[in-house]
């Protein structure tokens, strides 16, 4: 993670941050494993990061996750009660996730 964040930035590093928690997740793994696994393989101190913007980035990728994983509790339940595939919930929420991509990215690059 080290070299990775050196190699393309901090910035870019921190945005990249939530889609990994993302890609964890449409490999089926739960969210809060996924930032409880990456927070701990992270030392923002040496990767030259605030701790706050560090634990901004692996929540929001959890919401993402929320969101649009296909695995996902909630959307495994909706589908249930709407009688709807899980990928196809989550096509739905795409826009929805997306948009809060971009205020994260806003909120990390900014604040």
């Amino acid at each position: 993670m080290l070299q990775f964040n050196h190699a393309v930035g901090s910035s870019l590093f921190l945005l990249i941050v939530p889609l990994i928690t993302l890609g964890f997740g449409f490999m089926g793994m739960h969210p809060i494993t996924a930032i409880t696994l990456l927070a701990e393989a992270m030392n923002p101190l040496a990767l030259e990061i605030s701790a706050e913007h560090l634990a901004i980035a692996l929540v929001g990728g959890a919401v993402m996750t929320f969101s649009i994983g296909p695995f996902s509790g909630t959307l495994n339940m909706f589908s249930v009660i709407i009688r709807q595939g899980t990928f196809r919930i989550a096509a739905w929420n795409l826009l929805y996730t997306l948009g809060f991509f971009l205020f994260l990215a806003l909120v990390l690059l900014v604040i």
